[in-house]
């Protein structure tokens, strides 16, 4: 439980009328006057009237609980995958650190849930198990209730499935009630028995020291890496993330990132030796990739470039100043945008140097080695972010071939950057408001999906299981057949 001004906090807490209209005008004023792509996929008309439904939602007193799945489901329908509300600090950490979570991680096949790690104590629970209840629940209802909790950039529910794998453990409890067991029904790898087995709930710290004995290879990949297959001149090159390893080592908790190449360090010595290995057809394998420094993505595309190139065609605010930073502990924000060159337009405040970054708008140059040879790329739906800015920027200039998955991140661009987060009064809830839009020059009409695949390839529970990595292998089994 969390110690409040008023007392504990729990999950079951009731909120007043009064105290739910009162978070329900701060969600609403902070997010029409913060919210930089509020209205990237959805209307003004829409919007307006989705906020009026909420409101008429909150009619009587309602628990804790129940105003957070309202108002994840009202963050769903805005569309935004920068978006989000989350349960105060403390009472997360109650349960990720006191309580524990669910202790599987999930593979999520057509509306399916197969153990893909097991970090439970119970060793008869084989990945490629089928999980057919939790609770006496079945897992369809499951995931069909926890979709609206996972947001994305536009449309598309089958593009949550990556993200939900992720935050399965931690996100069950959480809107299913917090508790130290669970009772799932299960199918047995490769057999038709059916079984009944109690699960004891684990804590983060818990499930990190089995993540070390039973799965090591989580904490042993690297974040950037090239692979060169001579016998078919290809090269692979994995970029998981376009962080810095500093700033990677901060958000896992694996210091070993803070020893990685630098990533532009990475790059050129990735692409000299491409080029001395005279390297015909190149993969880049961007799954799972969810983001990170905008200039990385711009950089990464100089040595894919057949000419000069300009990256954004806008970033924008929608003020210079904003009057809930003042009451929402943001006030620090203004400052920080204040030192920001902006110009105002038609569609806002055009910003000129986030971060003290390289100029967004300038024409970049084709580098030294740059790759002019086909290009491939892997996606999924845990491509996000500034990854599919590049990939945007690829499927733009007809760069590459896309096999594997639609991304969770747009083809139009994102809002992200700056974040203010808005806690809200009686429930303590957090809101994310990303405060900045990237806009990618393509049509922003009716384009609400991700960066599609020329190429679906989706793995089956067997090959996970055999270890196959099947949009690889498809890719480096069909080069010349894709192009």
């Amino acid at each position: 439980m969390m110690k409040t001004e008023e007392g504990f906090q729990t999950f079951e807490d009731q909120l007043t009328l009064d105290q739910l209209k009162e978070d329900y005008l701060l969600l609403r004023s902070s997010l029409e006057e913060g919210h930089a792509g509020l209205y990237a996929h959805r209307s003004k008309t829409e919007i307006d009237t989705e906020f009026d439904t909420l409101h008429s939602r909150l009619n009587s007193p309602i628990t804790l609980l129940d105003f957070y799945k309202i108002i994840a489901t009202f963050i769903d329908f805005i569309a935004d995958g920068h978006t989000s509300v989350n349960f105060n600090t403390q009472l997360r950490e109650l349960v990720y650190h006191e309580i524990g979570v669910f202790p599987i991680q999930p593979s999520l096949i057509n509306n399916r849930f197969y153990v893909y790690r097991n970090f439970s104590e119970n060793n008869s629970i084989s990945m490629g198990t089928e999980i057919l209840k939790i609770d006496n629940i079945s897992v369809k209802e499951i995931i069909e209730n926890l979709l609206p909790f996972v947001f994305i950039d536009g449309f598309g529910y089958k593009r949550k499935f990556r993200l939900l794998e992720k935050n399965f453990s931690k996100l069950f409890p959480l809107v299913y009630g917090a508790k130290n067991t669970f009772e799932i029904e299960c199918r047995v790898f490769g057999s038709k028995e059916i079984k009944i087995v109690e699960l004891q709930a684990m804590t983060i710290e818990e499930i990190k020291g089995i993540q070390e004995k039973r799965f090591p290879e989580i904490l042993s990949d690297s974040l950037f890496d090239l692979t060169i297959h001579s016998a078919i001149n290809t090269a692979v090159l994995r970029i998981g993330t376009f962080n810095s390893g500093k700033a990677m080592a901060k958000l896992t908790g694996i210091k070993r990132y803070e020893n990685e190449d630098k990533f532009t360090k990475f790059l050129k010595k990735s692409f000299r030796r491409i080029n001395e290995e005279k390297v015909e057809t190149l993969v880049i394998d961007l799954r799972g990739n969810t983001g990170g420094r905008d200039d990385y993505g711009a950089l990464l595309y100089s040595y894919l470039t057949e000419t000069d190139f300009q990256y954004y065609d806008g970033l924008y605010l929608k003020k210079k100043k904003y009057d809930f930073f003042k009451t929402t502990n943001n006030n620090s924000l203004n400052f920080i945008l204040s030192l920001i060159r902006k110009e105002e337009t038609d569609l806002g405040f055009r910003i000129h140097n986030p971060f003290f970054m390289p100029p967004l708008y300038k024409i970049h140059k084709k580098q030294k080695n740059a790759f002019e040879g086909d290009l491939f790329i892997l996606i999924d739906g845990g491509s996000f972010s500034a990854a599919c800015e590049l990939l945007t920027t690829c499927h733009r200039f007809q760069r590459a071939k896309f096999v594997g998955e639609e991304t969770r991140g747009a083809f139009i661009g994102n809002t992200s950057g700056l974040m203010a987060n808005v806690r809200l009064p009686n429930s303590k809830l957090i809101i994310r408001i990303p405060m900045f839009r990237y806009m990618m020059p393509v049509s922003q009409e009716n384009n609400h999906r991700g960066i599609t695949p020329d190429y679906e390839i989706k793995s089956s529970i067997e090959d996970i299981v055999d270890g196959k990595d099947t949009a690889l292998k498809y890719t480096l089994e069909h080069l010349t057949t894709m192009l």
